[in-house]
């Protein structure tokens, strides 16, 4: 699956100008790749929160939340670090 790593596999903490910075969420993306796109297609992001050692995930096509396991593998898009 290229393109794709696993939750387990992110750095939940770094540090910049000895700041340090926990990760709070990620940014996943479902479709097809630049590559694999054509005219009039598209994909979806869905938000994916780390709370308390747990992962969850947010996607306004689904009624609610839910927990996914850090073994998942997803198309992240963007990494959320706070102070």
């Amino acid at each position: 699956m290229e393109g794709f790593i696993s939750l387990k596999d992110l750095k939940k903490e770094i540090s910049s100008n000895d700041e340090k910075y926990g990760m709070v969420g990620v940014v996943e993306y479902q479709g097809p790749s630049v590559m694999e796109r054509e005219a009039g297609t598209s994909g979806h992001y869905i938000a994916i929160a780390y709370r308390n050692g747990s992962w969850i995930k947010y996607d306004d096509m689904l009624a609610k939340s839910a927990y996914i396991d850090q073994n998942t593998k997803l198309r992240i898009e963007l990494i959320i670090y706070a102070k």
